[in-house]
């Protein structure tokens, strides 16, 4: 199976998914994906997360991208020093993640810069910038 997937310095244009994880083993939190210093430039997804993996998602540059990052399962997730320019989202979870969200720069989002919607997740959010954006966050 696979151990861990890194990226680092890829630029990504018009694209539907920049990275898109589906392939881990349900329950398997050891496996790690770390995307760093990537460029998701208008693509639908910039990294869309379907597993239990554990996640480091640092230092990337995300424009025009419909949900920049998408979580639909259960990870462990690390967000940080990333920026986050004209998204509709930056970041949104439909999970019970443990999500660590700091450092980040979210610039001109016109939908929600953080859109949150899972039932038992626990998040810490710190030290980040919104401005000019329609809605900072949305916890549900």
């Amino acid at each position: 199976g696979i151990a861990s997937v890194t990226m680092t310095n890829v630029e990504m244009t018009d694209m539907t998914f920049g990275y898109r994880s589906e392939a881990s083993v349900a329950g398997d939190n050891t496996i790690v994906h770390e995307i760093t210093a990537c460029r998701f430039v208008n693509v639908r997804s910039g990294a869309q997360i379907l597993d239990n993996s554990r996640f480091v998602i640092s230092s990337n540059f995300f424009q025009k991208a419909l949900s920049a990052i998408s979580i639909i399962d259960m990870p462990f997730l690390s967000i940080t020093g990333n920026q986050f320019l004209d998204c509709n989202i930056a970041v949104e979870a439909y999970s019970d993640a443990t999500m660590t969200i700091t450092g980040n720069i979210i610039k001109g989002s016109s939908g929600v810069g953080l859109y949150l919607a899972g039932t038992n997740g626990v998040y810490t959010i710190a030290k980040n910038i919104f401005f000019n954006s329609g809605q900072t966050m949305n916890v549900k």
